[in-house]
């Protein structure tokens, strides 16, 4: 009895040292796995915020653009009044659009003893036909006209809409930068709509 004993004595710790071991192994897989996940989830964040950025960032540059366009709206339609002449027409034809908020009026004009009927506003809601009215034309090409306002409907369309988007994309933007993760939110709830919708 007493041989046996002295045998098993040392086995214990044995077996102590290797559930030890286990242990450690299990641990460090565990630490390296989790390692990985939020290595992971800090790469998925970041490319998350630089994308919610560049959104931000051509939002912007969109009102820009449309303010640059309505501005060159306006340099094209005052070179065009400096250079142009005039002669009197006649509202040949009054076409009302479906949604009532432009209305195409046509003119009647003769330049050099040709007859012209062009398109002269899309505005001219109080015309009426038969009217006479004062033609600006380009000399160089008389299909080229305008009633002569300095502020066309496109300049205040474009300035109207580049300074709206150019506002919302610069607080975009400045908003972004003070609130990150909560930009990050917005572009997952996005994100997730259109992938549940596909």
């Amino acid at each position: 009895m007493s041989l046996k004993l002295k045998n098993e004595e040392p086995a214990k710790p044995m077996k102590d040292i290797q559930i030890i071991q286990d242990i450690k192994d299990i641990q460090d897989i565990r630490e390296e796995k989790l390692s990985q996940i939020s290595g992971v989830n800090a790469m998925d964040k970041a490319m998350k915020e630089k994308t919610v950025r560049k959104v931000a960032m051509v939002v912007l540059f969109v009102g820009v653009a449309l303010l640059f366009g309505g501005l060159a709206a306006y340099l094209h339609n005052d070179y065009f009044l400096k250079n142009a002449e005039t002669v009197t027409g006649v509202v040949t034809e009054k076409r009302m659009h479906r949604n009532y908020l432009t209305c195409s009026i046509y003119v009647n004009y003769e330049v050099d003893g040709k007859t012209y009927d062009e398109l002269y506003v899309s505005d001219g809601h109080d015309m009426q036909i038969g009217q006479n009215v004062t033609v600006y034309y380009n000399p160089d090409k008389p299909t080229e006209i305008t009633d002569g306002r300095e502020i066309t409907m496109l300049f205040i369309c474009l300035i109207v809409m580049g300074g709206i988007v150019f506002l919302i994309g610069g607080y975009m933007v400045f908003w972004i930068n003070q609130n990150p993760d909560k930009g990050i939110r917005i572009y997952d709830r996005i994100f997730q709509k259109t992938s549940r919708n596909k």
